[in-house]
């Protein structure tokens, strides 16, 4: 793949970083696509493994192990190369090629207009598949495989994790789909478009209910230990091992550096903690709401194309097409989620591996090798029988600059906002106005007011305290716990079908989204009133 890849072999913390331009002309957006599901500087392995394998997935329209039916035979329609990773960050392509571009999308509306109940049908048959694909996989233990069988159960890994970036990236596309119909036909003042797309039950309403009951199971006891001493009593740790059971793989980032949830357990003690500080009815009882007020806007905006022939066929064939779309979604990112647990909990256990033989000296130095290193480590037998302080160095080395380049400060975008050449791209972007307004994209209707909490690293989100803001790069799968407890979410990146939205709506508290800077201009405990409806963030 011809993709563009600077390494920074050193870089001391007095040296100023240079955000190169790759390609002449060409047009970069910090954490865009794959990035919405990274947490700051990518790891030496992610690089070398996964990303490799994500983006031909991407572009590829899958790798054909859950085949996708009916899409166009080229994903991405953005100029190669498509991504950048420098001083550790990635930064993906957003010119696009035009020529197949409008092809492309011709063939999508007229798939969905002539079948709107395909993907649904398609996840239907994809998600067999995959259970039967990940059973197999784990049907041996892989505590009793070799290194060589481990290699390639990492190798599998990536792949079905990989099959399944496809169809994350490509569901942000109904609200843009039914927008542009909904904005023009029917138009409803009490119904914002994305009404329509949200309130469907998932892993996530599930993951929180049995978040509430654990906390409902704690405050029965009515005990005076602290909470995760509870959590640890003979009553209630069943419960607990249900929820890891079925939630412990739940990401801060795909990049397998980051511990899963259930390698975190303040996460659940913050969690049950804020709901018995604050009481909360049922999270079921929550979707409830929410799933009332789609069928309301649903019925609302059947009725106002009720008669019209033509418009009418077009907006109900589009609005279920793009219900199948959102009432799917969470299962999608579900799956994605699950094999890249499983990814890393091999990983960890090549890296013992790795460590018996006398190659590394902590399992989790793996993290910070080459996938080339790590396999010539394990499938040539002169370099297996021959353990080397240097590795270790090198490994060490690469987490010290891994570690370094989380301090930095990486530009939202290459060229800089202010490039006159971005309007040509339309990605208007937001920003720090001289009025002392943050501007981005209105996520999430809604107005709140309260005190910030800048969340920079995922850990971070267990200081979330009820009815503050919660001002993140972009909120992560794990975080979703924590935001119960939050007002309103900013967010540096993503757009009005990104996680850091759509869970926004799903919990009915206001969004501004894609501000790019919010975390360097917020600071922690400012008092802050967030505009859902205006996508604005004023500073009181």
């Amino acid at each position: 793949m011809n993709q563009s890849t600077e390494t920074v072999e050193g870089l001391s913390p007095a040296t100023e970083p240079q955000w190169k331009n790759p390609v002449d002309g060409a047009h970069w957006l910090r954490d865009w696509r794959i990035g919405e599901w990274l947490s700051g500087p990518v790891s030496p392995l992610f690089e070398t493994l996964v990303l490799p394998r994500m983006t031909e997935s991407k572009e590829n329209a899958g790798l054909g192990v859950i085949p996708w039916q009916g899409m166009a035979p080229r994903a991405l329609n953005v100029l190669k190369p498509w991504y950048s990773v420098q001083h550790g960050y990635l930064f993906s392509r957003s010119d696009v090629w035009k020529a197949k571009t409008l092809p492309g999308m011709a063939h999508f509306v007229l798939r969905a207009l002539a079948k709107p109940q395909w993907y649904a049908r398609w996840l239907e048959n994809a998600e067999p598949l995959f259970d039967e694909l990940l059973a197999d996989l784990k049907a041996t233990p892989a505590e009793q495989l070799s290194s060589d069988e481990l290699i390639t159960r990492v190798e599998l890994l990536v792949t079905y994790a990989a099959e399944w970036w496809y169809p994350v990236a490509f569901g942000g596309v109904d609200v843009f789909f039914l927008s542009g119909v909904y904005n023009r036909f029917v138009l409803n003042a009490r119904f914002p478009v994305h009404v329509l797309l949200y309130g469907y039950s998932g892993p996530q309403i599930d993951a929180e209910q049995q978040i509430w009951e654990i906390a409902e199971a704690v405050r029965g006891l009515n005990l005076d230990s602290p909470v995760a001493d509870q959590l640890a009593d003979s009553r209630i740790a069943p419960l607990v091992e249900t929820f890891y059971s079925r939630y412990g793989h739940v990401l801060d980032s795909i990049d397998p550096v980051y511990p899963l949830l259930k390698e975190q357990p303040q996460r659940l003690v913050s969690a049950v903690e804020a709901y018995l500080t604050t009481p909360q009815p049922a999270p079921v009882k929550r979707a409830d709401r929410t799933a009332a007020k789609r069928k309301a806007a649903t019925t609302a905006a059947l009725q106002a194309v009720e008669g019209r022939l033509i418009v009418g066929r077009l907006f109900r064939r589009i609005l279920t097409f793009t219900q199948a779309l959102a009432s799917n979604r969470e299962q999608v990112n579900w799956n994605f989620q699950r094999a890249f647990g499983e990814l890393r909990e091999t990983l960890l256990l090549l890296g013992g591996r790795l460590v018996e033989s006398g190659h590394l000296s902590q399992p989790e130095q793996i993290f910070f090798l080459q996938w080339s290193e790590i396999k010539r480590l394990i499938t040539d037998p002169e370099v297996a029988s021959n353990p080397s302080a240097v590795l270790v160095e090198t490994a060490d080395e690469r987490k010290q600059l891994w570690l370094q380049q989380q301090t930095m400060t990486a530009p939202s975008r290459i060229p800089p906002p202010d490039d006159a050449t971005w309007e040509n791209e339309g990605f208007k972007g937001g920003g720090l106005g001289i009025d002392r307004t943050l501007t981005g994209a209105a996520a999430s209707t809604g107005t709140a007011r309260g005190r910030a909490r800048v969340v920079r690293q995922p850990a971070d989100v267990e200081q979330l305290q009820p009815g503050e803001i919660l001002v993140a790069h972009a909120t992560t799968p794990a975080m979703n716990f924590a935001i119960s407890r939050a007002a309103a979410i900013v967010s540096n990146v993503g757009g009005v079908t990104t996680h850091s939205a759509l869970i926004a709506r799903e919990f009915g508290i206001p969004a501004v989204i894609g501000t790019e800077v919010g975390t360097e201009v917020i600071k922690d405990g400012v008092e802050l009133e967030v505009d859902g409806d205006a996508g604005v963030v004023r500073f009181l």
